[in-house]
């Protein structure tokens, strides 16, 4: 994945999670999670806020989809495809409070040639 790219996606995952929880009572928690599972790296994005409506789930990767009245429904749909781009996953996950947002990207290992 380009690092630059990469760097817009988390940002703008981690931006939106501490919006929704400018909207949530307390406690106004956001957490960041990255694990190995297998041969992909995931970096999970949970927050505690209202969570993600029942009526744009389906469309919410869709470019112009927001719930924000400043919003540009732009960011989501973006990081989605810069995601695909690079041969990886992003997705909503479900959850009991709040939302969750998964990346997964594939890992690829250096040839030993290239280490040495």
């Amino acid at each position: 994945a380009d690092r630059i790219e990469l760097e817009q996606v988390i940002f703008n995952l981690i931006r939106n999670a501490l919006d929704a929880v400018e909207e949530a009572a307390r406690p106004r928690v956001v957490t960041v999670t990255l694990s190995q599972v297998g041969a992909e790296a995931r970096l999970e994005v949970q927050d505690t806020g209202p969570g993600v409506q029942a009526e744009i789930r389906d469309r919410l990767f869709a470019p112009f989809v927001t719930t924000r009245e400043a919003g540009t429904g732009l960011g989501l749909a973006l990081s989605q495809r810069l995601v695909e781009r690079a041969g990886g996953d992003l997705a909503l996950i479900d959850s009991a409070q709040g939302a969750r947002f998964r990346l997964s990207l594939p890992l690829v290992r250096e040839s030993r040639e290239a280490a040495q």
